[in-house]
């Protein structure tokens, strides 16, 4: 059968509302009959509403009725534009069935039926449509809201003015990290802790285990959360790629802000603790997490990472400018910010008095940003390496307590005590004076200089590569430990194919690894020129000697061993 489309002149997203197709039963028989009535055209079903000759009572009171539902849809002001064009859009289709029907009404009851239908299809062209668009106008901050989730039946939270009930925020890295937020605890604060799993790379959420190392596992854990379509892709990518043994903290942390974006809880202040280069995070035997990676997560929760407040990083070097200026980008709501310029103390030796009193210096008075006078560069004083933090506020911008250098002066100073430590670096002699001598203030160095904004990229690219290689340098005697415990089948291969006996990696100093190491390089080549039948297993052990020990690569020493 021919399909003939009828179009009553709406255009754009309307148009298809306003079409019938020809092929409906009753309707191709009615067109066909006006035509060989001689009226052929489309356009004559309309216009014979008006000949005399061709009226009955079923059309004129399908007409009444069509025309009764789109005056009232016309008039209807309470309603949206797109709602009303609905409406009036609605209308003449309605009509004209009504009509179509009373063209065929040759007998009372068939007037009568047509009327009805008439008047029914004029009264649905009046009936309520949804909005067709959402409302994404922001909610104010007070807004109270209702949030429903699995099994969490209904809660009301504020949305979202801090107050000192509301929860701290600690990701802790360490072992230390229990320790530090009991005393959080004792001295008043709400604390919500997101330590590290008890299997690493795993989380139970819901009363299901998600195997962070599995694919399928990290796709289902983001679902689970809420999290689906392409942010759902991305945040099982962001697990995946966090270091091995930070799979779980990143999963945890964005359980809390994906519970904040939905606005089933509050976020106000965040604590960070562990180690730091400068440029990540870490704990012992534990993952690594970028301030490229958490910046994604944050970007990923825009409304959540938007409500904290006040940020602290209790980790060592992690209170550059330039790491402040990073963080702030992916925490768009800060008002301060506390982290340390060098060193920072451990949990049992200083750390907890400082997030104490940091705890107590931002803890919200009533509205945003009143605690933020109370967060100075002298907060710590009196306090072990409490000369070393540094702050941000937005009212008083960035401070440290040691007075800030040109970057000319800072790679003068850099320069120097490069130049002391070369012999150390290139395993030649030993650090005599302990891990905060010459290796601590060369590295203080390195920090100074990558804390200017200014620093050029490819000067920043080769620092930031030396700020990671020196902490393995000064704590080399962890470094050789793990080392030796990590790849003693390789070392044992290696030496036994070369016919000599494994070095003590364990015990030797960084110089005397380094000789032997040598002296394995001048077998390795002189059993290459002769046989290479044991070659592989010495060409092995001499590149991890090399890359290891030598160029202390993170890739052969991860953070996590020092």
């Amino acid at each position: 059968m021919s399909r003939l489309r009828i179009d009553f002149g709406a255009s754009g997203p309307l148009r298809r509302a306003n079409t019938l197709d020809a092929s409906s039963p009753g309707l191709s028989e009615a067109i066909q009959h006006r035509a060989r009535l001689g009226r052929g055209s489309v356009g004559s079903l309309g216009s014979s509403v008006f000949d005399p000759s061709a009226h009955s009572p079923g059309r004129w009171a399908a007409l009444v009725g069509a025309w009764g539902g789109l005056r009232s849809a016309a008039a209807d002001r309470a309603r949206s534009d797109a709602q009303r064009d609905l409406k009036v859009a609605r209308a003449p289709l309605a009509a004209t069935l009504a009509l179509v029907a009373g063209q065929r009404a040759q007998a009372k009851n068939g007037a009568v039926f047509a009327a009805i239908l008439g008047l029914a299809t004029g009264g649905c062209a009046n009936l309520d449509v949804p909005s067709l668009s959402p409302d994404l106008s922001p909610r104010p901050r007070t807004e109270r809201v209702r949030v429903r989730g699995p099994g969490s039946g209904s809660t009301v939270v504020e949305n979202c003015t801090p107050s000192p009930r509301t929860p701290i925020v600690y990701l802790g890295m360490n072992d230390g990290a229990s320790y530090e937020v009991a005393a959080l605890k004792r001295a008043g604060a709400s604390v919500t802790h997101l330590g590290s799993a008890k299997n690493q790379d795993g989380l139970e959420h819901e009363g299901r285990w998600f195997d962070l190392t599995d694919a399928d596992d990290r796709r289902a854990y983001a679902e689970a959360l809420g999290v689906v379509g392409m942010r759902g892709r991305e945040l099982a990518r962001l697990i995946n790629e966090a270091d091995d043994y930070g799979r779980d903290e990143v999963a945890a942390l964005a359980r809390t802000l994906s519970e904040a974006e939905s606005g089933a809880r509050c976020l106000d202040r965040l604590i960070l603790s562990g180690h730091s280069d400068g440029g990540s995070i870490w704990g012992d035997d534990n993952g690594l997490l970028t301030w490229d990676l958490i910046g994604e997560l944050m970007a990923l929760f825009p409304r959540a990472s938007a409500q904290v407040r006040a940020l602290m990083i209790a980790a060592c070097y992690s209170g550059g400018e330039s790491t402040f200026a990073q963080l702030r980008t992916a925490l768009t709501g800060l008002d301060s910010m506390l982290g340390y310029d060098e060193s920072a103390p451990g949990s049992k030796v200083g750390a907890t008095t400082h997030l104490v009193r940091w705890a107590e210096a931002t803890t919200p008075n009533g509205s945003r940003g009143e605690s933020e006078s109370s967060l100075r560069v002298d907060l710590m004083s009196g306090t072990r390496k409490g000369q070393n933090i540094a702050v941000w506020t937005r009212e008083n911008g960035y401070q440290v307590n040691r007075v800030r250098s040109p970057l000319e002066v800072d790679e003068s100073r850099y320069e120097a005590t490069r130049t002391a430590i070369a012999s150390i670096v290139e395993g030649e002699t030993d650090a005599t004076d302990g891990p905060n001598g010459v290796l601590r203030t060369h590295l203080n160095n390195v920090h100074h200089v990558l804390s200017h904004p200014d620093l050029p990229e490819h000067q920043r690219a080769v620092l930031e590569r030396e700020a990671q290689r020196m902490p393995r340098l000064i704590h080399y005697d962890a470094v050789r430990r793990r080392f030796a415990e990590t790849y003693a089948r390789e070392i044992a291969a290696g030496y036994g194919a070369a016919g000599m006996e494994p070095a003590p990696i364990e015990r030797l100093s960084r110089s005397e690894a380094v000789r032997s190491m040598y002296e394995l390089d001048r077998v390795r080549v002189d059993r290459s020129r002769r046989d290479n039948a044991n070659a592989e297993p010495i060409d092995r052990l001499y590149l991890l000697l090399r890359k290891g020990l030598l160029d202390l690569d993170p890739a052969v020493i991860p953070a996590s061993w020092i």
